[in-house]
């Protein structure tokens, strides 16, 4: 994946990658969720499609970008283990 530019404030903008860490946030694309939450990445993407996975906390050109507590929380009510 190429890298992105994510616009954090007092910081101005910041490059990410698949997975980054901007100002003590950890933040996680499609792939990296997959990783995360031991699914695989087209079941991380089909889960999406149906809604079954929290909104996206930030939409970049690059795809969608998720808050690891966002991952973590959604993945301890949909009874996933996360690593």
């Amino acid at each position: 994946m190429d890298a992105a530019t994510l616009c954090v404030k007092g910081r101005g903008h910041v490059n990410i990658d698949d997975t980054a860490v901007v100002q003590g946030l950890v933040l996680l694309d499609t792939r990296a969720v997959a990783d995360r939450v031991g699914l695989t990445y087209p079941a991380v993407r089909s889960r999406r499609q149906r809604g079954e996975l929290p909104a996206p906390d930030f939409e970049l050109s690059v795809g969608p970008i998720w808050l690891e507590a966002t991952i973590d929380e959604w993945a301890a009510r949909a009874g996933l283990v996360t690593s």
